[in-house]
């Protein structure tokens, strides 16, 4: 049973790049305002925490968390809250899949998945579902379906068991049922997208007037 959140998966190269051209950046913006380029030197700020920001909105941020009552996708244009009651099925794709009990599907962008044997495999099965569906088969009614959801290492089966462990925990009285079978909520990050407008914009007047 998951008692406080969990990060699942979170991208080390997003970091490493970070702070890889946050160090050229800073060196070259330095270079500049010492040679006397004050203009160049604030376009080049400007520029390097561009690049900064968008590598944290794009490589840095976006996480897959395990929360006690859902499991919380954090992308670079918005976080969906999937309480375990709603969440469907999680299935390793291109990506991490999570489908919640209304069809729709969300990806994980921070976990793609690993190895083209994988995904072949992942692909076949997703193919596999849509040929029952087109012959009036529901492909949750076979049999060994939702064990193989389960099985392996995963990122998409550790989903799967850690939605047993805690639907086992509200029937147990241990977790509020309202909680873990409330909606599925999303929202935009429409805010840091726009605040990264701003600084883009910022370097290009900079390096106009430069």
């Amino acid at each position: 049973m998951i008692t406080s959140p969990m990060t699942l998966t979170r991208s080390v190269s997003g970091w490493i790049l970070g702070i890889v051209v946050l160090a050229f950046g800073a060196f070259a913006a330095i270079d500049a305002f010492a040679r006397g380029f004050f203009y160049t030197g604030v376009a080049t700020s400007f520029g390097t925490m561009a690049l900064v920001m968008l590598i944290a909105w794009t490589l840095i941020l976006p996480r897959l968390v395990v929360e006690p009552e859902a499991v919380v996708v954090h992308n670079a244009t918005c976080v969906v809250r999937i309480p375990w009651g709603q969440l469907r099925e999680a299935q390793d794709v291109y990506f991490v899949e999570l489908t919640d009990t209304d069809g729709v599907v969300t990806r994980v962008w921070s976990a793609p998945v690993q190895g083209m044997g994988q995904r072949r495999k992942a692909l076949r099965a997703k193919a596999s579902d849509a040929d029952l569906l087109r012959h009036g088969v529901d492909p949750k009614q076979i049999k060994d379906r939702e064990a193989r959801l389960r099985d392996g290492k995963g990122i998409s089966a550790q989903v799967m068991r850690y939605k047993d462990a805690q639907l086992k925990a509200v029937d147990a009285g241990d977790l509020d049922a309202d909680a873990v079978n409330a909606e599925v909520t999303k929202t935009w990050l429409s805010l840091q997208w726009i605040m990264l407008g701003v600084v883009a914009l910022a370097t290009i007047v900079m390096l106009i007037i430069a």
